[in-house]
């Protein structure tokens, strides 16, 4: 399982709510419409970040959810 952070590697703009399935993508970040793709590691697509946004990795076991290293 995979979580993506949720605020623009720009200037920290909220990326909440910002989701869009049928583009599978995250944003527009509210500060300068930073969007990123979720099908490429969280790369830029457009906007002023120049930073992918982090990926964490995680491992479910059970009711249990654990970031890996």
């Amino acid at each position: 399982m995979m979580t993506k952070y949720q605020y623009c590697t720009h200037q920290g703009g909220s990326l909440d709510d910002t989701c869009k399935a049928a583009t599978k993508s995250l944003g527009a970040c509210p500060l300068h419409l930073s969007t990123f793709d979720l099908t490429r590691y969280g790369i830029v697509i457009s906007g002023q970040a120049y930073q992918s946004v982090p990926q964490v990795l995680l491992e479910v076991d059970g009711d249990n959810i654990t970031p890996l290293p």
